[in-house]
């Protein structure tokens, strides 16, 4: 996007003046008893920020004056209850949507003005002004101009632009979740939640323009969900017109931004579809996207002919043009795009071409939310812009301050406790895993089958068997590839022969012409004209023997694990399932673990099964899970007393008691305090009694535990425990050796393949030359006798 799009901000609520000085100092005097002349600059000072707050601006100096008047007015609620009955403050705030009325008191719809005594309904007006501020800064920032960063801190423009609108976001939504009943129509949670969708929308189009050089796949997610935003917020204005409170080109520029990036994701999605050869949806896409362009210029250029800023001025004074550019300049891209992808497709790829109703649907990616309000500044700058609290002196800070420390105080109890607890916890977890308890019961309880415990094939070997499996049905078994390498090697240990045979053939051919006819065979000796044939042959024969040696340790490693590989792919051979083979192998080991035959099945089983009648076995047992028992219920015991504790201190408020003390003496403050944090004592002394038991407890336990683990029956169930997961270990060990085996077999034998193949070119195109030097020679010989 080349083009600034031209962004919407929300006009502000305009506000009649109002006294606060009056109705405060009436209240201070009736409720505080107190001179309210002490607090004449406090009222005023109050009153002169409202009185700013009527005229802000629409920048960083009017956002950061009503975000200090709706900090002061959080603060003011927490001493003045202003309603009807005691603080009567009139507010009169026009709903801003007919904010150009010459009254600012007419409704939005009733044309009645809308006053209240409510601080609420204050509070409300004030944030959605902070909210409309903020997206005028966003609206007016220069997102694409190249020029520098508009902050000291090196921000730029469209991050300014993109964080404000996410700002505006959040204040909408803060309103819509907490002003349940609006007085009017401009608060009202429909209004907000169109005003909130309208400013995510905007943020996103700051990302995706900021994500110029970036993957398509990103940019296309990024346009599809703003084409989807803005049809959902263009249908939510519609209803907003249609109740007379959105401005009609709100819709039209939505309606337009619609189609806008619903042409430009199917344009980005094209391109990939070219880099991807799916060349009929890139045609497709082009054709959805061409449309769409069509259409968002053509509601462009209506927008443009009929739209005025003096009749819109939410809007800036060029957005009619700056949509028919960038509509324009988007359709004449996508149109030649188009142009070139259907006569590169009817010329080259031939591709068949779906229709746009059979597309996929894009995927949309959002990447913005709705910042809280409570993130709109820095938590260290907030101090700042609020400001100190205007009637401090009237409730002192001593209070607040008692509350911290009162809660610090809680907080550094329940850390102690909490602390307690989670050591208690470790040293008995500790304990109990170093006895393996309670699961090392089952076995001595004969719950636990030592077959079914340990027949369980882990997951790496069930993936080896799939993997073998599947390599084996591939058409490529191992040994289907072995066989193919020890034919190729065959071969070209018979081609080598052959070669030899060629190169003594015609020495011995040279020597009987010299012998017979002497200085008549003039031809030179064999020896001088054969030497790099021979060294070839030499050469190409000590590769084929290390390659040989190779093969044979391959092979033997074939042999040495063959029945442990034959077991991981037996079920690719249609033979038994290799649930059914391993199962096997598992129950051999563990039945070679207690002996060998039948008669080691027995002592297995003698060990695992039988206990004599007047075995201390089950007795010994019932003490350690009686004991484990007890040391259950003191943890449970401790963690419901922690829970409670942590309950009550959440629960607990002094506030009315400290601001009753509020002139006590420290001493006081602190015996207050004290008789306070005195009722958790009992949580606390509860817990200490849990930790005191357990370590008692545990100590019993251990000497049970030993005991049972002493009794002759105890010892001969666990070394056939031991055993078994010995062996299944080792097997586990040997299976996974065999499919490494395997593995490199088939590697190696692929890799070897390739080499024969290689070499048997090499040795024919020795062969030819061999050849014609033989029958060169040979000629040659003809001629000289």
């Amino acid at each position: 996007m080349s083009l600034q799009s031209p962004c919407i901000h929300v006009p502000l609520k305009r506000a009649d003046e109002v006294d606060w000085v009056n109705p405060l100092r009436r209240h201070i005097v009736a409720a505080y008893q107190e001179d309210s002349e002490k607090y004449r600059e406090e009222c005023h000072q109050l009153n002169r920020l409202r009185q700013d707050v009527r005229g802000a601006g629409k920048d960083a100096t009017g956002r950061d004056l009503l975000y200090r008047y709706f900090g002061q007015l959080e603060l003011l609620d927490l001493r003045f209850p202003v309603d009807e009955h005691h603080v009567k403050v009139l507010s009169l705030l026009a709903s801003q949507y007919h904010m150009l009325t010459r009254s600012c008191r007419y409704d939005a719809f009733t044309h009645r003005p809308t006053a209240q005594h409510s601080l609420a309904y204050e509070k409300a007006c004030v944030i959605f002004n902070l909210g409309a501020v903020i997206s005028a800064i966003g609206a007016a920032q220069p997102r694409i101009a190249k020029e520098a960063p508009s902050t000291s801190t090196g921000t730029s423009p469209s991050s300014v632009a993109y964080n404000a609108f996410q700002s505006a976001a959040g204040i909408f939504t803060y309103i819509n979740d907490n002003f349940l009943h609006a007085p009017t129509q401009d608060l009202h949670k429909d209004t907000v939640r169109s005003l909130a969708g309208l400013m995510l929308a905007q943020a996103q189009e700051c990302v995706l323009e900021r994500s110029e050089g970036k993957s398509a796949s990103l940019r296309t997610r990024l346009a599809a969900w703003l084409a989807w935003q803005y049809g959902t917020v263009q249908e939510l204005l519609a209803e907003g017109v249609g109740n007379g409170v959105f401005e009609r080109q709100w819709v039209t520029i939505c309606l337009v931004k619609q189609r806008y990036f619903s042409a430009l994701a199917q344009q980005l999605r094209a391109g990939s579809c070219e880099t991807e050869g799916a060349y009929g949806e890139w045609v497709a896409r082009l054709t959805a996207a061409e449309a769409s362009a069509k259409e968002a210029q053509k509601q462009a250029a209506g927008f443009a002919s009929g739209f005025s800023h003096s009749s819109c001025p939410t809007l800036p004074a060029d957005a009619g043009q700056a949509l028919v550019d960038m509509t324009r300049s988007l359709h004449a891209a996508v149109a030649e795009a188009k142009r070139l992808a259907v006569n590169d497709n009817d010329m080259i790829y031939h591709a068949t071409v779906p229709s746009a109703d059979t597309l996929a649907p894009l995927d949309k990616l959002c990447a913005v939310k709705a910042t809280p309000i409570s993130e709109l500044y820095p938590a260290t700058e907030v101090p700042r812009v609020v400001g100190a609290d205007i009637f401090q002196r009237l409730v002192p800070l001593a209070v607040h301050e008692q509350a911290s420390v009162y809660s610090e105080e809680k907080a550094k109890l329940v850390r102690s406790a909490t602390d307690r607890c989670d050591q208690a916890d470790a040293e008995l977890d500790a304990a109990l895993a170093f006895m393996q308890l309670p699961t090392s019961l089952r076995k001595f309880k004969g719950e636990a089958s030592l077959e079914r415990t340990f027949l369980v094939v882990s997951e790496e070997v069930r993936g080896l068997t799939g993997w073998i499996s599947a390599e084996e049905a591939s058409g490529t078994a191992v040994d289907e590839l072995t066989a193919q390498l020890e034919g190729l090697r065959s071969g070209v240990r018979d081609q080598l022969t052959t070669v030899q045979k060629l190169l003594d053939d015609e020495a011995t051919d040279w020597q009987t012409c010299v012998s017979t006819h002497g200085d008549v065979c003039a031809q030179p000796a064999s020896d001088q004209r054969t030497a790099a044939l021979r060294a070839d042959v030499r050469a190409h024969r000590e590769s084929l023997e290390k390659a040989t040696e190779a093969d044979q340790r391959l092979i033997d490693r074939l042999a040495e694990d063959r029945e442990l590989i034959d077991a991981l792919r037996s079920g690719a051979h249609g033979g038994r399932s290799v649930d059914d083979v391993l199962e096997r192998l598992y129950t051999n080991a563990i039945i070679r673990s207690a002996g060998d035959g039948d008669q080691g099945r027995r002592r297995d089983e003698a060990a695992l099964l039988d206990v004599s009648e007047g075995s201390a076995l089950p007795e010994l047992v019932a003490t350690v899970e009686d004991a484990l028992t007890r040391l259950n219920k003191v943890r449970k015991e401790r963690t419901d007393t922690l829970e409670d504790l942590k309950r009550r201190v959440q629960q607990d408020d002094i506030g009315p008691l400290l601001i009753m003390n509020k002139r006590a003496s420290e001493q006081v403050q602190q015996q207050i305090f004290q008789q306070e944090l005195e009722k958790f004592r009992a949580h606390l002394a509860r817990i200490t009694a849990t930790v005191q038991r357990q370590q008692s407890l545990v100590q019993d336990l251990t000497s049970r535990f030993r005991r049972l683990m002493e009794s002759s029956d105890a010892r001969r169930i666990q070394r056939a425990w031991d055993n078994g997961e010995k062996s299944r270990n080792e097997l586990e060990r040997r299976l996974k050796r065999a499919g490494e085996t395997y593995r490199e077999a088939k590697d190696g034998s692929k890799k070897g393949i390739q080499f024969y193949v290689d070499l048997a070119d090499l040795l024919a195109q020795l062969h030819k030359n061999a050849s014609e030097y033989a029958t060169q020679r040979k000629e040659e010989r003809a001629r000289m006798v």
